[in-house]
Protein backbone atom coordinates (compact mmCIF):
# COMPACT_ATOMS: atom_id res chain seq x y z
CA UNK A 1 0.00 0.00 0.00
CA UNK A 2 1.00 3.42 -0.73
CA UNK A 3 -0.13 6.95 0.42
CA UNK A 4 -0.32 8.40 -3.02
CA UNK A 5 -3.55 9.02 -5.25
CA UNK A 6 -5.65 9.46 -2.10
CA UNK A 7 -9.02 11.77 -2.54
CA UNK A 8 -8.94 15.62 -1.78
CA UNK A 9 -10.86 15.91 0.55
CA UNK A 10 -8.48 13.27 2.44
CA UNK A 11 -6.00 14.68 5.06
CA UNK A 12 -2.71 12.76 5.49
CA UNK A 13 -1.35 13.22 9.36
CA UNK A 14 0.70 11.93 11.25
CA UNK A 15 0.01 9.13 13.98
CA UNK A 16 1.01 11.27 16.88
CA UNK A 17 -1.28 14.01 15.53
CA UNK A 18 -4.16 11.84 16.12
CA UNK A 19 -3.27 9.45 19.14
CA UNK A 20 -1.73 8.64 21.93
CA UNK A 21 -0.39 5.24 23.26
CA UNK A 22 0.04 4.32 26.96
CA UNK A 23 2.46 1.36 27.50
CA UNK A 24 1.19 -1.56 29.85
CA UNK A 25 2.95 -2.35 33.32
CA UNK A 26 4.50 -5.59 34.71
CA UNK A 27 3.24 -7.05 37.98
CA UNK A 28 5.93 -8.87 39.72
CA UNK A 29 5.28 -13.28 39.13
CA UNK A 30 4.84 -13.78 42.19
CA UNK A 31 1.70 -11.76 42.58
CA UNK A 32 0.00 -13.91 40.16
CA UNK A 33 -3.28 -16.03 40.75
CA UNK A 34 -5.11 -18.16 38.41
CA UNK A 35 -8.29 -17.23 40.00
CA UNK A 36 -10.54 -13.99 40.88
CA UNK A 37 -10.76 -12.95 44.43
CA UNK A 38 -11.42 -9.92 46.03
CA UNK A 39 -9.08 -6.54 44.98
CA UNK A 40 -7.71 -8.61 41.95
CA UNK A 41 -8.37 -7.92 38.13
CA UNK A 42 -7.55 -9.89 35.01
CA UNK A 43 -3.81 -9.02 34.16
CA UNK A 44 -4.00 -9.07 30.16
CA UNK A 45 -1.12 -10.83 28.53
CA UNK A 46 -0.75 -11.44 24.36
CA UNK A 47 -2.20 -15.09 24.89
CA UNK A 48 -5.11 -14.25 26.38
CA UNK A 49 -6.67 -12.97 22.91
CA UNK A 50 -5.60 -16.62 21.38
CA UNK A 51 -7.58 -19.56 21.09
CA UNK A 52 -5.75 -21.17 24.68
CA UNK A 53 -6.04 -17.87 26.59
CA UNK A 54 -4.71 -18.40 30.25
CA UNK A 55 -6.49 -16.51 33.15
CA UNK A 56 -4.13 -14.75 35.36
CA UNK A 57 -5.07 -11.94 37.99
CA UNK A 58 -2.88 -9.32 40.24
CA UNK A 59 -4.03 -7.58 42.98
CA UNK A 60 -5.83 -4.00 41.40
CA UNK A 61 -3.44 -1.01 42.30
CA UNK A 62 -2.99 2.67 40.89
CA UNK A 63 0.12 1.05 38.77
CA UNK A 64 -2.14 -0.56 36.91
CA UNK A 65 -2.97 0.52 33.58
CA UNK A 66 -6.54 -0.55 32.39
CA UNK A 67 -8.20 -1.14 29.58
CA UNK A 68 -11.85 -2.04 28.53
CA UNK A 69 -13.64 -4.15 26.09
CA UNK A 70 -13.67 -1.29 23.55
CA UNK A 71 -9.93 0.06 23.94
CA UNK A 72 -7.90 -1.29 21.11
CA UNK A 73 -4.35 -2.88 21.90
CA UNK A 74 -1.16 -3.23 19.76
CA UNK A 75 1.53 -6.08 20.74
CA UNK A 76 4.25 -3.57 21.62
CA UNK A 77 7.49 -7.01 20.64
CA UNK A 78 8.92 -9.73 19.79
CA UNK A 79 6.64 -12.53 17.47
CA UNK A 80 3.38 -10.50 18.24
CA UNK A 81 4.43 -6.98 17.27
CA UNK A 82 1.61 -4.83 15.39
CA UNK A 83 -1.20 -7.64 16.37
CA UNK A 84 -4.24 -5.84 17.47
CA UNK A 85 -6.18 -7.14 20.39
CA UNK A 86 -9.25 -5.77 21.41
CA UNK A 87 -12.85 -7.20 23.19
CA UNK A 88 -11.39 -7.50 27.00
CA UNK A 89 -11.49 -5.91 30.37
CA UNK A 90 -8.65 -5.63 32.71
CA UNK A 91 -5.55 -4.55 33.07
CA UNK A 92 -2.67 -4.90 30.93
CA UNK A 93 1.02 -5.48 30.62
CA UNK A 94 4.18 -4.21 29.17
CA UNK A 95 3.90 -6.85 26.24
CA UNK A 96 0.86 -4.46 25.06
CA UNK A 97 0.32 -0.53 24.43
CA UNK A 98 -3.34 0.45 24.56
CA UNK A 99 -4.10 3.43 21.57
CA UNK A 100 -5.85 6.49 23.23
CA UNK A 101 -8.29 8.01 20.66
CA UNK A 102 -11.09 10.11 21.09
CA UNK A 103 -15.40 10.64 19.53
CA UNK A 104 -14.04 12.13 16.33
CA UNK A 105 -12.41 9.24 14.70
CA UNK A 106 -14.24 5.71 14.49
CA UNK A 107 -13.72 3.02 16.24
CA UNK A 108 -13.97 0.55 13.83
CA UNK A 109 -11.98 2.19 11.22
CA UNK A 110 -9.23 2.75 13.59
CA UNK A 111 -8.88 -0.88 14.15
CA UNK A 112 -8.93 -2.02 10.61
CA UNK A 113 -6.55 0.53 9.40
CA UNK A 114 -4.11 -0.33 12.81
CA UNK A 115 -4.74 -4.17 11.06
CA UNK A 116 -3.30 -2.63 7.56
CA UNK A 117 -0.18 -3.02 5.67
CA UNK A 118 -0.29 0.90 6.21
CA UNK A 119 0.42 0.53 9.64
CA UNK A 120 2.16 -3.22 9.93
CA UNK A 121 4.21 -2.62 7.20
CA UNK A 122 6.05 0.72 9.33
CA UNK A 123 6.29 -1.70 12.42
CA UNK A 124 7.93 -4.28 10.86
CA UNK A 125 10.54 -2.00 9.58
CA UNK A 126 11.69 -1.00 13.16
CA UNK A 127 14.06 -2.55 15.15
CA UNK A 128 15.98 -2.49 18.55
CA UNK A 129 19.22 -4.17 19.55
CA UNK A 130 17.06 -7.00 21.13
CA UNK A 131 14.34 -7.64 19.27
CA UNK A 132 12.05 -5.39 16.96
CA UNK A 133 9.73 -2.80 18.89
CA UNK A 134 8.66 0.26 19.04
CA UNK A 135 7.50 3.50 21.71
CA UNK A 136 5.83 6.37 21.53
CA UNK A 137 9.10 8.31 19.39
CA UNK A 138 8.57 5.49 17.12
CA UNK A 139 4.98 6.59 15.78
CA UNK A 140 5.79 10.20 15.37
CA UNK A 141 7.25 9.46 11.89
CA UNK A 142 4.22 7.13 11.28
CA UNK A 143 1.76 8.32 8.58
CA UNK A 144 -2.33 8.18 9.09
CA UNK A 145 -4.76 8.48 6.76
CA UNK A 146 -7.30 10.66 7.74
CA UNK A 147 -10.79 10.89 5.83
CA UNK A 148 -13.96 12.58 7.26
CA UNK A 149 -15.89 11.03 10.12
CA UNK A 150 -19.08 10.33 8.05
CA UNK A 151 -16.87 8.51 5.31
CA UNK A 152 -14.88 6.99 8.29
CA UNK A 153 -18.15 4.80 8.93
CA UNK A 154 -18.93 4.43 5.47
CA UNK A 155 -15.72 3.03 4.91
CA UNK A 156 -16.13 0.33 7.85
CA UNK A 157 -19.69 -0.54 6.35
CA UNK A 158 -18.36 -1.74 2.67
CA UNK A 159 -15.21 -3.54 4.39
CA UNK A 160 -17.61 -5.42 6.74
CA UNK A 161 -19.57 -6.42 3.65
CA UNK A 162 -16.63 -7.75 1.32
CA UNK A 163 -14.43 -9.07 3.98
CA UNK A 164 -17.11 -11.12 5.67
CA UNK A 165 -17.41 -12.75 1.86
CA UNK A 166 -14.32 -12.68 1.71
CA UNK A 167 -13.78 -15.03 4.86
CA UNK A 168 -16.83 -16.94 4.20
CA UNK A 169 -15.37 -18.12 0.74
CA UNK A 170 -11.84 -18.77 2.98
CA UNK A 171 -13.52 -20.90 5.22
CA UNK A 172 -15.16 -22.76 2.54
CA UNK A 173 -11.81 -23.36 0.75
CA UNK A 174 -9.63 -24.29 4.53
CA UNK A 175 -12.60 -27.41 4.41
CA UNK A 176 -11.63 -28.78 1.01
CA UNK A 177 -7.73 -30.34 2.21
CA UNK A 178 -9.61 -32.03 4.64
CA UNK A 179 -12.69 -33.65 2.39
CA UNK A 180 -9.76 -34.43 -0.07
CA UNK A 181 -7.95 -36.68 2.81
CA UNK A 182 -11.02 -38.37 3.63
CA UNK A 183 -11.38 -38.76 -0.05
CA UNK A 184 -7.92 -40.49 -0.31
CA UNK A 185 -8.36 -42.81 2.88
CA UNK A 186 -11.66 -43.87 1.30
CA UNK A 187 -9.79 -44.54 -1.97
CA UNK A 188 -7.25 -46.64 -0.19
CA UNK A 189 -10.36 -48.54 1.79
CA UNK A 190 -12.04 -49.61 -1.36
CA UNK A 191 -8.72 -50.53 -3.05
CA UNK A 192 -7.66 -53.24 -0.12
CA UNK A 193 -11.20 -55.04 -0.02
CA UNK A 194 -11.76 -55.02 -3.71
CA UNK A 195 -14.63 -52.42 -3.96
CA UNK A 196 -12.48 -50.19 -6.44
CA UNK A 197 -11.83 -53.40 -8.84
CA UNK A 198 -14.98 -54.97 -8.26
CA UNK A 199 -15.88 -54.13 -11.94
CA UNK A 200 -12.40 -55.26 -13.14
CA UNK A 201 -12.62 -57.62 -15.76
CA UNK A 202 -10.01 -59.97 -14.02
CA UNK A 203 -11.13 -59.29 -10.34
CA UNK A 204 -10.54 -62.11 -8.28
CA UNK A 205 -11.47 -63.34 -4.69
CA UNK A 206 -8.69 -62.19 -2.34
CA UNK A 207 -6.84 -64.24 -0.41
CA UNK A 208 -6.46 -64.00 3.36
CA UNK A 209 -2.65 -63.87 4.71
CA UNK A 210 -0.52 -62.37 7.24
CA UNK A 211 1.52 -59.72 6.50
CA UNK A 212 5.11 -61.43 7.78
CA UNK A 213 3.71 -64.15 5.27
CA UNK A 214 4.39 -61.77 2.03
CA UNK A 215 7.09 -59.13 3.69
CA UNK A 216 10.06 -58.70 5.82
CA UNK A 217 10.54 -55.33 7.73
CA UNK A 218 14.22 -55.26 8.21
CA UNK A 219 15.69 -52.34 10.83
CA UNK A 220 17.78 -49.69 9.08
CA UNK A 221 21.23 -48.69 9.86
CA UNK A 222 22.15 -46.04 11.78
CA UNK A 223 23.63 -42.56 10.10
CA UNK A 224 24.35 -39.89 12.97
CA UNK A 225 23.83 -36.40 11.04
CA UNK A 226 27.81 -35.32 11.19
CA UNK A 227 28.46 -38.27 9.53
CA UNK A 228 26.21 -37.50 6.60
CA UNK A 229 27.41 -35.95 3.72
CA UNK A 230 24.68 -33.44 2.58
CA UNK A 231 24.58 -34.59 -0.79
CA UNK A 232 23.31 -37.77 -2.81
CA UNK A 233 20.99 -39.84 -2.15
CA UNK A 234 18.23 -39.20 0.69
CA UNK A 235 18.46 -40.61 4.33
CA UNK A 236 15.29 -41.37 6.08
CA UNK A 237 14.09 -41.26 9.54
CA UNK A 238 10.61 -42.57 10.80
CA UNK A 239 8.46 -39.39 9.40
CA UNK A 240 10.43 -39.29 6.15
CA UNK A 241 13.36 -37.62 4.43
CA UNK A 242 15.74 -36.15 6.85
CA UNK A 243 19.09 -35.21 5.22
CA UNK A 244 21.26 -37.10 1.88
CA UNK A 245 24.52 -38.82 1.80
CA UNK A 246 26.56 -40.20 -1.06
CA UNK A 247 26.15 -43.84 -0.32
CA UNK A 248 22.83 -45.59 -0.30
CA UNK A 249 21.60 -48.72 2.33
CA UNK A 250 18.63 -49.43 -0.03
CA UNK A 251 18.34 -49.59 -3.65
CA UNK A 252 14.84 -48.10 -4.99
CA UNK A 253 12.48 -48.06 -5.14
CA UNK A 254 11.72 -49.05 -1.53
CA UNK A 255 9.27 -48.58 1.59
CA UNK A 256 10.27 -46.77 4.95
CA UNK A 257 8.27 -47.77 7.73
CA UNK A 258 8.63 -45.65 11.54
CA UNK A 259 9.87 -47.81 13.82
CA UNK A 260 10.52 -45.41 17.15
CA UNK A 261 8.87 -41.84 17.23
CA UNK A 262 6.82 -41.71 14.59
CA UNK A 263 5.93 -45.12 14.51
CA UNK A 264 3.70 -46.60 12.11
CA UNK A 265 4.26 -43.93 9.45
CA UNK A 266 4.86 -44.92 5.68
CA UNK A 267 7.00 -43.33 3.55
CA UNK A 268 7.70 -43.84 -0.25
CA UNK A 269 11.26 -43.44 -1.77
CA UNK A 270 11.26 -43.61 -5.64
CA UNK A 271 14.81 -43.51 -5.63
CA UNK A 272 17.43 -45.56 -3.33
CA UNK A 273 18.42 -44.54 0.24
CA UNK A 274 19.19 -44.38 3.68
CA UNK A 275 16.72 -45.08 6.16
CA UNK A 276 18.50 -45.13 9.64
CA UNK A 277 17.47 -46.97 13.03
CA UNK A 278 14.82 -45.65 14.07
CA UNK A 279 13.08 -47.09 10.99
CA UNK A 280 12.10 -50.55 9.34
CA UNK A 281 12.24 -50.87 5.03
CA UNK A 282 10.03 -53.80 3.50
CA UNK A 283 11.81 -56.56 1.71
CA UNK A 284 9.00 -58.88 -0.21
CA UNK A 285 8.69 -62.72 0.45
CA UNK A 286 6.53 -63.34 -3.09
CA UNK A 287 5.93 -61.33 -6.27
CA UNK A 288 4.02 -58.70 -5.09
CA UNK A 289 3.59 -55.00 -6.68
CA UNK A 290 5.25 -53.67 -4.27
CA UNK A 291 3.34 -49.78 -4.39
CA UNK A 292 0.48 -52.35 -3.81
CA UNK A 293 2.11 -53.02 -0.57
CA UNK A 294 2.95 -49.32 0.20
CA UNK A 295 -1.07 -48.79 -0.17
CA UNK A 296 -1.86 -51.71 1.82
CA UNK A 297 0.50 -50.69 4.61
CA UNK A 298 -1.61 -47.36 4.76
CA UNK A 299 -4.81 -49.08 6.20
CA UNK A 300 -3.24 -51.44 8.40
CA UNK A 301 -3.15 -49.27 11.99
CA UNK A 302 0.38 -49.30 12.74
CA UNK A 303 0.29 -46.34 14.46
CA UNK A 304 -2.03 -48.15 16.80
CA UNK A 305 0.78 -50.93 17.45
CA UNK A 306 2.51 -49.93 20.13
CA UNK A 307 4.35 -51.89 23.11
CA UNK A 308 6.47 -49.22 24.29
CA UNK A 309 6.26 -47.70 27.62
CA UNK A 310 8.65 -44.83 26.96
CA UNK A 311 9.92 -44.10 23.59
CA UNK A 312 6.57 -44.71 21.03
CA UNK A 313 7.85 -47.74 18.95
CA UNK A 314 6.39 -50.50 16.54
CA UNK A 315 7.43 -54.42 17.22
CA UNK A 316 7.27 -56.02 14.15
CA UNK A 317 6.28 -59.00 15.13
CA UNK A 318 2.91 -57.71 16.38
CA UNK A 319 2.68 -56.37 12.43
CA UNK A 320 3.14 -59.28 10.91
CA UNK A 321 0.18 -60.84 12.65
CA UNK A 322 -1.67 -58.69 10.88
CA UNK A 323 -4.34 -60.28 8.18
CA UNK A 324 -4.07 -59.32 5.28
CA UNK A 325 -6.41 -59.69 1.97
CA UNK A 326 -4.26 -60.36 -1.31
CA UNK A 327 -5.50 -60.29 -5.03
CA UNK A 328 -4.02 -61.67 -7.61
CA UNK A 329 -0.52 -59.58 -9.03
CA UNK A 330 -2.96 -58.34 -12.36
CA UNK A 331 -5.38 -56.68 -9.96
CA UNK A 332 -2.64 -55.36 -7.58
CA UNK A 333 -1.14 -53.76 -10.36
CA UNK A 334 -4.76 -52.57 -11.67
CA UNK A 335 -5.77 -51.39 -8.08
CA UNK A 336 -2.20 -49.42 -8.14
CA UNK A 337 -3.16 -47.92 -11.35
CA UNK A 338 -6.28 -46.87 -10.17
CA UNK A 339 -5.18 -45.40 -6.75
CA UNK A 340 -3.08 -43.17 -8.49
CA UNK A 341 -5.30 -41.90 -10.77
CA UNK A 342 -7.87 -40.67 -8.19
CA UNK A 343 -4.53 -39.60 -6.42
CA UNK A 344 -3.70 -37.69 -9.22
CA UNK A 345 -7.01 -35.87 -9.47
CA UNK A 346 -7.25 -35.02 -5.36
CA UNK A 347 -4.31 -33.40 -6.09
CA UNK A 348 -5.27 -31.69 -9.06
CA UNK A 349 -8.06 -30.35 -6.91
CA UNK A 350 -6.25 -29.56 -4.18
CA UNK A 351 -3.85 -27.31 -5.88
CA UNK A 352 -6.20 -25.41 -7.25
CA UNK A 353 -7.38 -24.79 -3.79
CA UNK A 354 -3.60 -23.86 -2.67
CA UNK A 355 -3.74 -20.97 -5.27
CA UNK A 356 -6.98 -20.09 -4.97
CA UNK A 357 -6.39 -19.29 -0.68
CA UNK A 358 -3.42 -17.58 -2.31
CA UNK A 359 -5.65 -15.02 -4.06
CA UNK A 360 -8.05 -14.86 -1.31
CA UNK A 361 -5.37 -14.04 0.95
CA UNK A 362 -4.21 -11.62 -1.04
CA UNK A 363 -7.49 -10.39 -1.58
CA UNK A 364 -8.14 -8.78 2.02
CA UNK A 365 -5.59 -6.44 1.47
CA UNK A 366 -6.48 -5.49 -1.82
CA UNK A 367 -9.53 -4.68 -0.94
CA UNK A 368 -8.03 -2.70 2.15
CA UNK A 369 -5.44 -0.76 -0.22
CA UNK A 370 -8.84 0.34 -2.16
CA UNK A 371 -10.46 1.54 1.16
CA UNK A 372 -7.57 3.80 2.02
CA UNK A 373 -7.52 5.06 -1.39
CA UNK A 374 -10.94 6.02 -1.13
CA UNK A 375 -12.01 3.70 -3.90
CA UNK A 376 -14.84 2.20 -2.05
CA UNK A 377 -16.74 5.08 -1.29
CA UNK A 378 -15.97 7.24 -4.49
CA UNK A 379 -19.52 7.11 -5.55
CA UNK A 380 -20.74 8.02 -2.12
CA UNK A 381 -18.91 11.16 -2.08
CA UNK A 382 -20.41 12.48 -5.39
CA UNK A 383 -23.06 11.74 -3.89
CA UNK A 384 -23.01 13.54 -0.13
CA UNK A 385 -20.61 16.40 -0.95
CA UNK A 386 -22.22 18.29 1.97
CA UNK A 387 -20.65 15.23 4.55
CA UNK A 388 -17.02 15.75 3.39
CA UNK A 389 -16.67 19.48 3.56
CA UNK A 390 -17.07 22.43 5.59
CA UNK A 391 -17.47 21.82 9.24
CA UNK A 392 -17.48 18.37 7.93
CA UNK A 393 -14.42 18.02 6.43
CA UNK A 394 -11.14 16.51 7.49
CA UNK A 395 -9.41 19.16 7.86
CA UNK A 396 -12.50 20.73 10.57
CA UNK A 397 -12.03 16.98 12.19
CA UNK A 398 -8.01 16.94 12.46
CA UNK A 399 -8.58 20.73 14.39
CA UNK A 400 -11.22 18.95 16.82
CA UNK A 401 -9.53 15.73 17.04
CA UNK A 402 -6.00 17.96 18.27
CA UNK A 403 -8.12 19.72 20.47
CA UNK A 404 -9.84 16.94 22.16
CA UNK A 405 -6.10 14.86 22.23
CA UNK A 406 -4.88 17.97 23.96
CA UNK A 407 -7.53 17.80 26.65
CA UNK A 408 -6.97 14.04 27.17
CA UNK A 409 -3.50 14.39 28.08
CA UNK A 410 -3.78 16.86 30.38
CA UNK A 411 -6.31 14.98 31.99
CA UNK A 412 -3.89 12.34 32.24
CA UNK A 413 -1.50 14.16 33.77
CA UNK A 414 -3.51 16.06 36.04
CA UNK A 415 -4.48 12.59 37.69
Amino acid sequence: MSYNNIPSEWIITKFTDLLDIQGGTQPPKSEFIDKIKKDYIRLLQIRDFGNKPVPTFVPLTSKLKLCNKNDILIGRYGASLGRICTGMSGAYNVALTKVIFGKYINRKYLKVYLESELFQESLRLLSRSAQNGFNKDDLKSFNFILPPLFEQKIITNKLDLLLAHVEKTKSRLEKIPEILKQFRQSVLSDAVNGRLTKNFIHHTIFNKSLLGQVLNLVYGKALPAKERSGTGYPVYGSNGEIGKHGQKLVKGPFIIVGRKGSYGEITWSEDSGWPIDTTYYVTLKKNIDLKFIYYLLQTLGLTSLNRSTAIPGLNREDAYKLEIDLPSLEEQHEIVRRVEQLFAYADKIEKQVNAALEKVNNLTQSILAKAFRGELTALWREQHPELITGENSAKALLEKIQQEKSMLVKKRKSK
